[in-house]
């Protein structure tokens, strides 16, 4: 708390003007804002991305900006910029952004974290990695004013952020069936090496799984070029389990990787490294 309150700038005289009315439509009809206009999260990210970032570097319940609702005569005490960041919240684990979503585990109903959202694997344009960049920024902002964000993410997310290293189990905490090729590789691999399976019967049974996978958002994924044609078999399940654990533990890299740089142009990075990914998350979420 002492490199935060050491590295603290004075309260920016910053002013954003929200349509309000605007941005509760496309939540109720759950459009998608894929400009980042409409949304309150959009209309603040599109007033303040040019801005300074160290307008972020507040204090204990301080503000870094005043929230004016546009039409609705609102004289920002707290309760509109409190609101609005409520709002912001809602927009970014909904449809109304195209930036996160359901976990695998939340949409099939299975497993744990159900209610956890992760970053849109296909959301990394250089226009979506600026509004992933942007979270980051809240993220430092809700660090310093301790002021939390009501967002659910899960430890895939959070562990890059400390520069912790991704597991597999945090892929099971969020795709409960994401190792189900693996573990049938596993189980039939231990039959052909004792004996009990013919390297042929393997091939026949694993023919079916081609060097695709489903991303976390269902869609198919080669996991290595032209894999929808490569049939899995004996020779080839070594480089499979291979490429399909790199695809697993590293879906979201991109995304983390603009949240964190966000994140340290607000807190200082090498401040990141003293939390853990649990300690991260009590202190933004």
């Amino acid at each position: 708390n002492k490199v935060l309150e050491s590295s603290k700038k004075g309260k920016a005289n910053v002013s954003v003007q929200l349509d309000f009315i605007g941005a509760k439509a496309v939540f109720a009809k759950r459009k998608t804002d894929h400009k980042a206009r409409r949304t309150l999260f959009g209309q603040c990210f599109q007033q303040l991305k040019n801005k300074n970032p160290d307008m972020f570097k507040v204090g204990t319940n301080v503000r870094a900006f005043r929230a004016n609702y546009v039409g609705m005569g609102s004289i920002d005490a707290g309760g509109p910029y409190r609101d609005a960041l409520e709002n912001m919240c809602k927009e970014l684990q909904s449809p109304a952004l195209p930036l996160f979503m359901k976990c695998p585990n939340g949409r099939l109903e299975l497993g744990e974290n159900r209610n956890t959202y992760v970053p849109r694997p296909s959301s990394t344009s250089s226009f979506h990695l600026q509004l992933y960049k942007f979270v980051g920024k809240l993220f430092g902002l809700a660090m310093r004013s301790k002021s939390l964000l009501s967002l659910d993410l899960p430890s895939i997310v959070w562990k890059p952020l400390v520069s912790d290293i991704v597991t597999d189990s945090d892929v099971q905490a969020i795709d409960r069936v994401s190792w189900k090729t693996s573990e049938a590789i596993r189980e039939h691999e231990e039959k052909v090496e004792n004996k009990k399976m013919d390297v042929s019967i393997f091939d026949s049974t694993m023919r079916q799984f081609n060097f695709t996978v489903p991303g976390s958002d269902g869609k198919m994924k080669e996991l290595i070029p032209n894999g929808g044609n490569v049939s899995l078999q004996w020779s080839n399940r070594r480089l499979y389990t291979e490429k399909l654990r790199e695809f697993r533990l590293h879906e979201f890299d991109e995304h983390v990787k603009a949240m964190r740089s966000g994140l340290s142009e607000v807190v200082p990075i090498t401040y990141l490294s003293v939390f853990t990914w649990r300690e991260l998350e009590s202190q933004i979420a």
